[in-house]
C-alpha cells in the first residue's frame, strides 16, 4: 500500500486532513468520469487496414476536460506527497506539535533553572557584584544548561514551527471544502 493510500485511510472524520482527502477523492471521482466520456466518444471507422479508432470533432473539448482533471488530481496527490514528508510520513501534524511543545517546555525549564539559581545567589550571598554571582558553579552551572539547551533545541524549534506553518498552508486550501 502506497504512503499517499495510508493517508487515505488515515484521515480522522472532520479533521482539516479528511477535507484533502475528500478533494482527493472528489477529483478521482471526476477524472475517472471524464475519461468514462472520452471513451464514449470513441467511434470506429473502418480502413484499408483495419479498423481504427477515431474522435468526433468536438472531441478536443472532452480531452481538455480529462487534461485538466489529470491536473487537479496531480496537484492534490502532490500536497498529500508533501504533506507526508513534511510529517515524516504520518497522518497528522500532532506528532510535530507534541515536538514542539516539549522542545519549547525544555527550553523554557531551562531559562527558569537558570533564573531561579540566579536568584537564590542573590538571596544567599553577600555580594552585590552580578559578575561574581553570575560566575558561581551553581549559576554558572545553570547558565550554561540553558545555553546549551538552546543550542540544541532552538533550531528544532524553528524547523518544527516552518514544517508545521507549511502544513497549515497546505491544509488551508482544503478548508473551503465542506464535507
Amino acid at each position: 500500500m502506497s504512503d499517499i493510500e495510508s493517508f487515505l485511510e488515515a484521515a480522522k472524520h472532520g479533521s482539516s486532513e479528511s477535507k484533502m482527502v475528500e478533494a482527493y477523492l472528489r477529483a478521482k471521482s471526476e477524472l475517472e468520469s471524464k475519461q468514462f466520456n472520452l471513451v464514449r466518444c470513441i467511434r470506429s471507422k473502418k480502413t484499408s487496414s483495419g479498423l481504427v479508432a477515431v474522435f468526433p470533432s468536438g472531441s478536443e473539448d472532452i480531452a481538455r476536460e480529462v487534461e485538466d482533471a489529470e491536473k487537479a488530481l496531480a496537484d492534490i496527490r502532490a500536497d498529500i506527497e508533501t504533506y507526508l514528508t513534511l510529517t515524516d510520513g504520518q497522518p497528522s501534524i500532532s506528532s510535530l506539535t507534541d515536538r514542539l511543545f516539549r522542545a519549547r517546555r525544555a527550553i523554557a525549564e531551562a531559562s527558569l533553572e537558570a533564573r531561579r539559581a540566579l536568584e537564590r545567589a542573590l538571596r544567599d550571598t553577600n555580594s552585590s557584584s552580578m559578575e561574581e554571582i553570575e560566575g558561581l558553579p551553581e549559576v554558572q552551572t545553570a547558565m550554561d544548561k540553558r545555553d546549551q539547551t538552546q543550542r540544541q533545541l532552538g533550531p528544532v524549534v524553528e524547523d518544527l514551527q516552518d514544517r508545521i506553518s507549511k502544513i497549515k498552508a497546505i491544509l488551508g486550501k482544503y478548508d473551503m471544502i465542506v464535507i
